[in-house]
């Protein structure tokens, strides 16, 4: 713990005004105060992999691809689905 809170590690996939945002969006929708780092993937393994399932459940429902989701699908044991 920090004395902001939790700390948290991201993939630095938003820049600038964007990631700033999205920081007080996940502060709000958390409700709590929480400290969050955005790394490159590329130095963390276990950001590569939360990449790779989120990129296989990306795929799935953007393209209609399920390759890389079946292999993962599994080890799902929780799914939401968000709408905009």
């Amino acid at each position: 713990m920090t004395s902001k809170g939790q700390l948290k590690s991201l993939d630095r996939f938003l820049y600038g005004d964007a990631r700033r945002k999205f920081d007080r969006y996940l502060v709000k929708a958390l409700k709590r105060d929480i400290h969050i780092s955005h790394l490159d993937s590329k130095q963390c393994p276990c950001l590569q992999a939360a990449d790779f399932v989120v990129g296989a459940i990306a795929r799935k429902y953007r393209v209609n691809d399920d390759l890389f989701y079946s292999r993962i699908q599994h080890k799902i044991t929780v799914a939401f689905e968000f709408k905009e």
